[in-house]
């Protein structure tokens, strides 16, 4: 990874670090170090980060669906489906939550689950979906 990229991403999680420590109620400044952190491949530190955003904003679909993918690179695809089922039950137009809960599905060996999301997906306009169900 370029050493300028590394560098902003690490100048990034020391400004939200500071954010939080001023304001520990904000979820928006635990979302955006997880992103960093993510960036940064510190992904059990990003679930935590992630894990706080869900519990101060139940609401938000976005910090589930990023849960969820940090889950999913942690190989904890059972904790993914959660996750991105949470992110549909909030925003049930959310296609690319429907198409990566087929995907980790898939990993899990359900192929009519993985089906059902990719085409639900497909529906909703994801293009990477309606390819898979073709």
């Amino acid at each position: 990874m370029n050493t300028l990229i590394v560098s902003t991403f690490d100048c990034s999680f020391d400004d939200f670090t500071t954010a939080i420590s001023k304001n520990p109620e904000n979820h928006l400044n635990y979302f955006f170090r997880a992103t960093s952190k993510n960036k940064l491949k510190d992904y059990e530190g990003a679930l935590k980060d992630l894990s706080i955003t869900v519990k101060l904003n139940p609401e938000s679909s976005l910090a589930f669906f990023d849960r969820a993918g940090t889950r999913s690179l942690l190989n904890d695809y059972t904790g993914a489906i959660e996750d991105y089922t949470s992110a549909i039950e909030i925003n049930p137009a959310f296609s690319e939550a429907y198409y990566y809960r087929g995907v980790n599905k898939e990993i899990l060996e359900d192929p009519k689950g993985a089906m059902e999301d990719w085409e639900k997906a497909a529906v909703l306009g994801n293009e990477e979906a309606a390819k898979l169900i073709k």
